[in-house]
This record gives C-alpha cells, structure tokens and sequence, in this order.
C-alpha cells in the first residue's frame, strides 16, 4: 500500500492550513479537485486492469486443466482455482485497489465541500481582527 501512503502524505500537507498558506490553499482547489479526480480514474483503470488479468489466468489455468487432465473435473472443482498463488495475489492487489479508490472517493468528496471550510477559516480569521 505504498501508493496509499503517497497519497495520504500528499493529502496531509494540504490540509495544513495556516494563516500564511490559506491564500495558496484557497487559489489550489480546482488545482486539488483535477490532481485527486485523475488518481481516482487511474486507480479504477488499474483495478479494470487486474480483472482482466485475473479473468484470463482463470481461463487459462481452467483450459490447462481440461486439456491435461486424465479425469474429468466438474466445475466445482474448476472453481475452486481462486486458491491458487497466483489468484490469491491478484484477489489481494484488487481488494488493496478496492481501498485506494474508496480512500481516493473520501479525498474527492472533502475537497469538493472544503471551500465551505475555508469560508468558515476567513470568517473567523476577521471576526478576531475586529
């Protein structure tokens, strides 16, 4: 989950708001709302990426089967191929993708509303100088 990590930092540091970087922070948005909207398209691409992949190791490691096999195999058996090393990591890197873009949707929603936040910074940043 390093890529996580990468974002998580990246998305801490813009949350630090002071009163020297609030203008930057304000002027940053639409800059913000693009950077985190094309992570998020990548991410999905990728996750389509390893359903892809994932669908085709099944098909053919199942052919391979079929055809090399002595016995026949029922479908259950075929099935129960998601067991296999490969399969595992592949179930295991779309389940971390399923947690990036979910991460990467929260990112997104809040800085879509965080203008309502910096409204509320300036608001009291004039209340105190009056």
């Amino acid at each position: 989950m390093q890529l996580f990590d990468t974002y998580r930092e990246l998305y801490e540091d813009f949350c630090k708001i002071d009163d020297f970087n609030l203008e930057d922070r304000v002027k940053g948005v639409p800059a913000q709302k693009q950077f985190w909207a094309s992570r998020l398209i990548d991410a999905k691409i990728n996750r389509d990426k390893l359903y892809k992949q994932k669908k085709a190791l099944t098909l053919a490691v199942k052919d391979k089967l079929l055809a090399n096999s002595p016995v026949s195999l029922d479908k259950k058996t075929l099935d129960s191929l998601d067991s296999s090393p490969q399969l595992e990591k592949i179930n295991e890197n779309i389940k971390e993708s399923d947690y990036l873009i979910e991460y990467l949707e929260l990112i997104f929603k809040n800085i879509s509303f965080i203008s309502q936040d910096f409204k509320n910074i300036i608001d009291l940043k004039r209340l105190e100088e009056q």
